[in-house]
């Protein structure tokens, strides 16, 4: 174990010998080029950069999360013509799950009017998807049953429009946002380090006002549902889904 570590630290050191750190003065438009890892509030991904001049460094990067859950909670389901209490003696709950499929590109400038301090402007490109698997449960969180001769229920989101339950569950996809999402943040570190490594953290803010809710090839209007509960949902997506937190780690390694 030993030699282990003392061969890692042999090899950085050496990594640094070959590399000096370049000055302001040696920046040149396209003259270096860095590459990143990073796990983010958009997902895992890589990152390229390359400065302009000694204030300005442009990013390209790539970010995904391939169903990645994020816990279970309960929504009340409208029964406002009884259909539920008929077909189980109680209104159910629907208990969701919903898996995070994140795919974006990212075309990012960082603009360094200090040091290491950095703000960062641009856009995402690509699609923010929860796929969301619901089921409907009783007061203790099981799987409601249905009375005998009876036949699951569906939730009317309008005249046109409803929910469809297949034997007590739903899958739904939501996606936030359109294809286009601006961003904008602020942080410490550099995509193109001045030696050979560094470390970059970043908090931000990405825009993806709308959103689109879909089951097979239905997509629904919640916001023109009379059921107040299913307005509420459509209220409360406009509200804490038009802008994603963003905080991104991330490790950068100068090519040259």
């Amino acid at each position: 174990m030993c030699k282990k570590i003392r061969f890692v630290f042999v090899l950085v050191t050496a990594l640094f010998a070959v590399s000096p750190a370049f000055s302001q003065k040696d920046v040149k438009p396209f003259g270096h080029l860095g590459l990143g890892v990073k796990v983010s509030t958009a997902g895992y991904g890589l990152e390229v950069a390359t400065p302009f001049d000694q204030l300005l460094i442009l990013r390209l990067g790539v970010n995904m999360f391939n169903d990645i859950k994020i816990g279970e909670w309960n929504v009340l389901l409208p029964d406002n013509k009884g259909d539920f209490v008929e077909s189980f003696g109680y209104v159910p709950e629907l208990r969701i799950k919903p898996g995070v499929n994140f795919a974006n590109g990212n075309l990012l400038l960082d603009f360094h009017p200090a040091g290491i301090f950095h703000l960062t402007a641009g856009v995402f490109v690509g699609k923010s998807m929860f796929k969301v698997d619901g089921r409907l449960v009783d007061r203790h969180n099981q799987n409601s049953v249905l009375l005998p001769g009876k036949t699951w229920p569906v939730v009317e989101v309008n005249d046109e429009q409803e929910i469809n339950f297949t034997n007590g569950r739903t899958y739904v996809d939501l996606q936030l946002g359109n294809t286009l999402k601006p961003y904008f943040g602020l942080g410490l570190g550099r995509a193109v380090p001045k030696s050979r490594l560094s470390f970059k953290f970043e908090i931000g803010v990405l825009y993806q006002k709308g959103y689109s809710l879909r089951q097979n090839e239905m997509v629904f209007d919640l916001e023109a549902s009379g059921e107040p509960e299913v307005k509420n949902i459509h209220d409360n997506v406009m509200k804490y889904g038009a802008f994603w937190p963003m905080i991104n780690f991330q490790l950068s390694c100068r090519i040259f």
